[in-house]
């Protein structure tokens, strides 16, 4: 809506204020904001997408073990879970070195993972059944995305009754900002959940002294970072309005304009007339 304030000239005319509401006046302006923050929005969720469907680079969590003085002081073995597969290698273990990647869904995941009497059996079943549940939201993520910005480049240039167009494309935004939340839920509370808990009992098997590490990595990230620009675009989407209300805006002013222009050219003729009163006044 748009506020008015009316306030008292001094010569008894009225002065209007007229307040824009909802980024009314900076119409393309947000478009900018909003469409800048959803294209970074989408590429970031597509590439812990896309990356982390690998354990390449863009895994969604990394662990590390050390090992006793049975191996070099130096030995590690490291985890890169991704959302398909995990890789572990021992680096300057020295004959032991090695690498393995393996898919969650084969059978060479549990056998991979052994370590004594600790198996991944609870981790390979339930990083698998996160990665599945991840791919299909986070790719919904994207498309929303794409959505979002096709139909805010064309807001940019519509000076239309846009109402639906804003309808949509804030609820593709808040559609990806949800899935990559639930995805961020999923993958902490499930997959992640179950490497802390394998690491935990395998740092206690030799050659393991307990010394290790479990954090969140860059697909994780990524995503986090691309939730909360998606969000911002939301926000920034929602309140921008158009159309017909953008219309009765500028109108508003336009009359405002005009008002003062009038109100100006009144004085001065007021003004003029009291000048010649005085100029036709006797002189004594």
């Amino acid at each position: 809506a748009v506020f008015s304030e009316v306030s008292r000239h001094p010569r008894g005319q009225a002065n209007m204020f007229f307040i824009p509401a909802g980024g009314m006046r900076h119409k393309k302006t947000n478009h900018i904001i909003s469409g800048t923050s959803t294209a970074v929005a989408t590429v970031l969720i597509a590439v812990a997408l896309a990356g982390g469907s690998s354990n390449q680079d863009m895994h969604w969590t990394y662990a590390k073990l050390k090992t006793d003085n049975t191996l070099p002081s130096d030995c590690v073995r490291d985890f890169s879970f991704g959302l398909v597969e995990f890789q572990t290698k021992f680096i300057n273990c020295g004959d032991q070195d090695s690498e393995t990647t393996k898919s969650y869904s084969e059978d060479g995941c549990k056998t991979a993972l052994q370590a004594g009497s600790v198996n991944g059996n609870d981790l390979c079943d339930t990083c698998e059944e996160s990665g599945i549940s991840i791919q299909t939201l986070q790719t919904g993520a994207v498309v929303a995305g794409i959505l979002a910005f096709v139909n805010i480049v064309c807001r940019y240039g519509d000076d239309s009754n846009d109402t639906w167009k804003r309808i949509f494309s804030t609820g593709c935004l808040w559609t990806a900002t949800i899935f990559s939340a639930i995805n961020l839920a999923t993958w902490g509370a499930g997959c992640h959940e179950q490497i802390k808990k394998y690491i935990s009992d395998v740092d206690n098997v030799p050659p393991f002294d307990g010394t290790d590490t479990v954090e969140i990595s860059t697909g994780f990230i990524l995503t986090i970072i691309g939730m909360f620009f998606a969000f911002v675009a939301a926000v920034v989407e929602c309140n921008t309005v158009g159309g017909t209300r953008e219309k009765e805006h500028v109108d508003l002013e336009e009359h405002e304009v005009e008002r003062k222009k009038e109100q100006a050219k009144s004085e001065e003729v007021e003004q003029q007339a009291q000048q010649q009163e005085e100029a036709d006044k006797p002189t004594v």
